[in-house]
């Protein structure tokens, strides 16, 4: 349907067009029915060639020129490049490593170690009152611990202040969860850092939470995505 107006609205414009590149087959194939309505013929009068050699192109009449794109390849590369970027990754947001918690824990467990590519330096920032014997590494990760609850009302200020102490040596900034989030408006005042987050649904949904609790934490998730 794209196709079909884009060919329209480019066709009235310039009478005098006799090719059109488009950047998929279907909307190549939207193009092709709008020329073929207004009697223009393909490819005498105007050429038609798309990216995609999807199995419908092969289907159309007249035979549709479209150029082979590698998905899993270009995929690949586009990984790579964004590995390369990604130097340095600091994880915020959690009780910390070795899990001991919940999900999140659960999750950068398996982000480092054997699943870690060996490009990336991961930091993790960790509640140094949830472990009595503390580490420099694990699975190859540097931990930094923060002398605060990861959880409760303490959970702002400890997701605040990872966030400022893993801003010095990262390019990339993995949040998990929300309870920080609340400062986002000020910190992206002063640092043009790349933040990831993941706010994992709407928790302030869910029926433990009492209504300011909530409040807050609907505010939270609304900044940490605007």
């Amino acid at each position: 349907e794209s196709g079909y107006e884009s060919c329209k609205d480019l066709i009235s414009k310039n009478k005098n067009i006799d090719g059109i590149f488009c950047v998929t087959d279907n909307i190549a194939i939207g193009a092709m029915e709008y020329l073929k309505s207004q009697g223009i013929k393909i490819p005498e009068d105007v050429s038609i060639v798309s990216i995609g050699d999807s199995k419908v192109s092969k289907v159309v009449t007249p035979k549709l020129s479209t150029v082979h794109y590698y998905y899993k390849t270009s995929g690949i590369e586009a990984a790579k490049i964004i590995i390369n970027k990604m130097k340095y990754v600091a994880i915020i947001g959690t009780v910390g490593v070795p899990a001991n918690y919940g999900g999140f824990e659960t999750l950068v467990e398996n982000i480092i170690g054997e699943n870690a590519s060996k490009d990336v330096s991961y930091t993790i920032f960790c509640s140094g009152k949830s472990y009595a014997e503390r580490s420099n590494f694990y699975k190859g990760a540097l931990l930094k611990y923060i002398p605060l609850e990861a959880n409760g009302i303490q959970s702002i200020f400890y997701d605040m202040l990872s966030l400022i102490k893993a801003t010095r040596k990262s390019d990339v900034i993995l949040i998990l969860g929300v309870s920080g989030c609340v400062f986002l408006p000020i910190y992206r005042l002063f640092s043009k850092k790349k933040l990831i987050i993941n706010i994992d649904g709407l928790e302030h949904r869910r029926d433990k939470w009492g209504k300011w609790t909530r409040r807050f934490l609907k505010f939270s998730e609304k900044m940490a995505i605007k």
